[in-house]
């Protein structure tokens, strides 16, 4: 563990820094819409934009860093993170388009680069601890992009929060520069009659749709990541509007959704695994999904405090707990020296669900107008993507 220890704090920063860029726009919209005079509401298309991004850059990522490396592929990411944020404070709504897919870039290539250089540092006992703990960059970068753009919102206002957070973007792609040497040892095009993957979208698709555990992996991550997605971005509103809690009650919920995930990923992999093989606790967890969504569309004005936050804990266990397995999984069927690659085409499913499943789940909303369709919905998903994993590897056997 101590050898891979600097690599995975470092690819951890890598990842928090992207989140954090990637979360800034939806927390200073409230103060940017009005002064470029456009709705809300197209904080839901800035985001789509960027996982559209995220979903068609994935898959270029792996060969990306079969032949730059994954230092070079990780600056690569952090510049097009600060490039997109920084766009956003010239305050032209259109170059927010623009901004959506660099960002979306940088999101999407991120986790092949960080695989290329995980796999090959990381033994392969400790593959499912180390994705877990480098996954946990997600949830931080959102966290800290709550914790600090908000005041920064208020010293220097939504540009300059914009600024400064394309300004670190920046100086990490500097900072990791000089790591090139000691994180690269193993570029393929460096090795004698070893070919590199040529960086294209439908060659690491290709990949995964033809092996059994990387198919199912992959379409059961458009699930999960899907209901994911969803729930995080109508938790909120649905706490408020249906249990009748503060916003302020309905905040401390959501974190702690975000803190049991983080808890309980690294739990789980870094335990639970030895005793259970690791397919086996995949499709479990999406069970817990489903539950989750089926317990929710229950909530009333009636529930206590104390049963709501245990239903958020429940649910962060569950629902944002998955991704470091998945990853971990996708790196241990992938071909020989193809982590990164299989990697990016397998997070293109993932990406894609989170794009298309809370559009499709506000569309019931507008549809119906009520939040429980939505859940039962996300439910049958879910817990139809359990079976899926949870058929083949009892099966298989693997």
């Amino acid at each position: 563990m101590k050898a891979v220890f600097f690599p995975l704090s470092v690819l951890l920063a890598v990842q928090v820094v992207i989140s954090l860029a990637v979360g800034t726009v939806p927390l200073y919209a409230v103060s940017a819409a009005p002064d470029m005079n456009v709705d809300l509401g197209m904080v839901g298309l800035f985001t789509a934009i960027t996982y559209f991004a995220s979903t068609v850059s994935a898959p270029y990522g792996g060969g990306i860093a079969q032949r730059l490396g994954g230092v070079r592929a990780s600056q690569l990411c952090l510049f097009f993170a600060g490039i997109g944020i920084g766009l956003t404070a010239i305050g032209w709504p259109p170059l927010f388009v623009l901004s959506a897919l660099f960002l979306g870039m940088g999101l999407g290539q991120a986790t092949p680069a960080s695989s290329h250089i995980l796999v090959d540092k990381t033994p392969p006992a400790l593959l499912p601890l180390v994705f877990s703990i480098r996954m946990t960059g997600v949830p931080g970068g959102n966290l800290f992009a709550g914790l600090l753009i908000p005041p920064l919102v208020l010293l220097f206002g939504w540009r300059g929060a914009g600024v400064g957070v394309a300004v670190l973007c920046f100086l990490f792609l500097l900072c990791i520069h000089p790591l090139k040497p000691h994180f690269d040892t193993e570029l393929l095009a460096r090795k004698g009659g070893q070919s590199v993957e040529r960086a294209s979208f439908w060659g690491p698709i290709r990949m995964v749709l033809a092996s059994p555990p990387l198919r199912i992996l992959s379409i059961v991550s458009f699930l999960y990541c899907g209901a994911q997605l969803a729930l995080t971005a109508y938790l909120a509103v649905y706490y408020v509007e249906v249990g009748q809690m503060s916003l302020v009650d309905a905040g401390l919920a959501v974190s702690v959704a975000y803190g049991f995930g983080v808890v309980v990923r690294v739990l789980v992999t870094g335990f639970v695994v030895y005793w259970i093989r690791p397919l086996i606790i995949f499709g479990l967890l999406g069970w817990g999904i489903a539950l989750s969504c089926l317990v929710l569309t229950q909530l009333n004005e009636g529930w206590s405090m104390f049963w709501v936050l245990l239903l958020s804990a429940f649910m962060g266990a569950s629902a944002m707990s998955w991704n470091g397995l998945f990853l971990s999984e996708v790196a241990r069927y992938a071909p020989q020296d193809k982590a990164a690659v299989a990697t990016g085409g397998a997070l293109s499913f993932a990406y894609f669900g989170a794009m298309v499943i809370p559009v499709l789940y506000g569309l019931g909303l507008s549809a119906f107008g009520r939040y429980q369709p939505g859940f039962y919905a996300l439910a049958g998903l879910t817990g139809m993507g359990a079976m899926m994993v949870l058929n083949f590897g009892l099966r298989k056997r693997v």
